[in-house]
């Protein structure tokens, strides 16, 4: 029998209707089975068909041979046919729901990993936009320093490489610029207000006009360095009239910051491209090496690079280093200065502070600049601490340290027989103060003496703790031991005077300061006290220091806290008596 693509087609007219019939009543009632006796066209024969619906589908079961069963079986076989294609369509339609919830269940599947993936691929895209905006940010800082606008320390050889390549044959005049006191901006005003105080030299020096092409940098912290190319001429005139343009332009006015305008001086060092060197490494170690002669000069001056200076720099360090170590030199460089301020337990700006003094005087590293500390500079660091917990001023320790004939091991047998005696100093405060505390319970009685005595070396203890290494350099070490040795010399009578004219010092001092006039009688009387006073502690009186201590209230909070906020009035108090005393 041909192919046929439908059943209808098996049938004639008057047998299709029949089939469509039965057709649409097992639509109507879903699992009950329908059977019809329909002959198709081809054959000439009867097929016995069966269908039933179930879950929307429709099943049809035709049979040829059952006019052929005899008629004893014909029913219990239409019933068994009956009950096997009901079964198969409820079982069928089972299957069928089955998959069609698997169906489902992995669409579902499918849209979830979908809508994962649009997630991810949006992720994705918002993570590349942010990685695209954190290079460019890299790049900027790497290109310029993020505090201050500058070249930053990253990218200024390149820049440097590149304005050079230009014109190869011309000079540049590398300067190494450190900006002098800094850290006392830090210190009495605060981080905050440091970093107005750079942004604004920064700014100066990105705005200076200067002959040919110039490349402003900050290097690290308040050392800056400029780089000027296409000179053709670097002697003494032409650097000479290069620091008046730039001290006219950068450092004659102070910096406005929200503590009030700060005044500014710097430390500069100088070295020349295709003179002194044609390596910039080098040329900033040579601009390097001359800035920290011009801070040893005096600061606030500057300093060109001399070969024969550095060559003879070098040879005493080596001489130094050979002698420090015994005949062995130590050259493995290994800590940076974060590394050793972690180490050593002195901060980076103290070590810093002490290059800058000259005390300790790290290598640079030949590529980076990058400070570099070995085990000499760490015998140097612990010798400088020894010393400190002496109370040595800087200035003696530099001395120390710089004699030719300095033996470490005969400094540290020297700063243990000091410490003891530092010791035993302090059992004795301690001895006092223990004593009092007995006293006090009723458990001993002491004299006045006693009494007197410790507190006077309480008194002394406490002044050098506070304030010994500044008061030691502005008025020197003799200065200070005579004072010392004239309060621990005072007589009860004459110390409890002193105790007496000082709070009466403070008392007038806040009225007068309450009045707000420093040329009233009132304040000329605070300042004339204020003079007798020091004259219990000071060797010699003079006008000049009685000046320079006032000042120091102003520079120093800690000297100006002691007058509870009325320094400036003192300061301005005195200024006016000292001036109508001289007149």
């Amino acid at each position: 029998m041909p192919f046929k693509t439908t059943l209808e087609s098996l049938f004639k007219q008057d047998d299709k209707d029949r089939f469509n019939t039965i057709f649409s009543n097992a639509l109507d009632h879903e699992t009950e089975v329908f059977c019809a006796h329909i002959p198709i066209i081809e054959e000439q024969e009867q097929l016995c068909f069966f269908i039933v619906s179930a879950k929307k589908f429709v099943y049809v079961l035709a049979l040829d041979y059952l006019a052929d069963l005899p008629s004893s079986i014909q029913e219990s076989h239409n019933q068994v046919i009956f009950a096997m294609i009901k079964q198969f369509a409820v079982l069928r339609g089972e299957q069928l729901m089955h998959a069609s919830e698997e169906v489902y269940n992995h669409f579902e599947e499918i849209q979830k990993l979908n809508n994962d993936l649009v997630n991810t691929q949006r992720q994705l895209q918002r993570a590349n936009r942010k990685l695209e905006q954190l290079n460019l940010e890299l790049n900027n800082r790497l290109v310029k320093d993020a505090l201050t606008g500058l070249v930053s320390r990253y990218q200024y050889h390149s820049e440097m490489q590149t304005v050079i390549q230009e014109n190869p044959q011309d000079q540049g005049l590398f300067v190494f610029i450190d900006i002098d006191n800094f850290k006392q901006v830090n210190d009495n005003y605060g981080h905050a207000i440091g970093d107005q105080y750079l942004v604004g030299f920064s700014a100066r020096l990105a705005s200076l006009s200067c002959t040919g092409v110039s490349i402003a940098m900050r290097i690290a912290g308040d050392e800056f360095g400029l780089y000027l190319h296409g000179m053709k001429s670097t002697d003494e005139a032409v650097v000479q009239h290069f620091y008046q343009t730039f001290t006219s332009h950068l450092t004659e006015d102070p910096i406005h910051t929200d503590a009030g305008d700060l005044p500014i001086c710097c430390s500069l060092g100088m070295a020349v491209y295709n003179k002194d060197t044609t390596n910039l490494f080098e040329l900033i170690e040579f601009a390097d090496f001359a800035m920290y002669q011009a801070k040893r000069s005096g600061k606030n001056s500057y300093c060109v690079f001399d070969k024969k200076t550095y060559e003879a720099e070098k040879k005493r360090r080596l001489t130094l280093d050979l002698h420090a170590t015994s005949g062995c030199m130590y050259l493995s460089m290994k800590y940076t200065i974060k590394e050793m301020a972690e180490l050593s337990g002195v901060s980076e700006r103290t070590l810093r502070y002490w290059e800058e003094y000259g005390l300790l005087i790290p290598v640079r590293h030949p590529q980076n600049g990058y400070r570099l500390y070995g085990k000499k500079e760490l015998l140097v660091i612990q010798q400088i601490l020894f010393y400190r917990e002496l109370e040595f001023p800087l200035k003696t320790i530099k001395s120390l340290l710089d004699d030719p004939n300095f033996e470490a091991g005969s400094a540290l047998e020297k700063q243990r027989e000091l410490l003891l005696e530092k010791r035993n100093k302090l059992d004795q405060l301690i001895q006092t103060i223990t004593y009092t505390i007995q006293e006090s319970k009723g458990e001993i009685t002491m004299s006045d003496k006693d009494h007197f005595e410790g507190f006077k070396k309480q008194m002394i203890a406490e002044n050098e703790s506070n304030y010994g290494e500044e008061i030691r350099q502005k008025y020197g070490e003799e200065t200070v031991e005579k004072a010392n040795a004239q309060v621990l010399g005072m007589t009860e009578e004459t110390y409890k005077k002193f105790a007496e004219l000082g709070n009466e010092v403070l008392e007038k001092l806040q009225a007068a300061a309450k009045e707000g006039d420093p040329t009233s009688p009132l304040a000329r009387e605070v300042a004339s006290l204020h003079a007798e006073w020091l004259r219990f502690t000071w060797p010699h009186y003079s006008a000049e220091a009685h000046r320079g201590i006032v000042q120091m209230y102003i520079d120093d909070e800690r000297f100006g806290a002691y007058y509870q906020g009325n320094a400036q009035f003192l300061k301005d108090a005195v200024n006016h008596f000292l001036h109508e005393e001289i007149t």
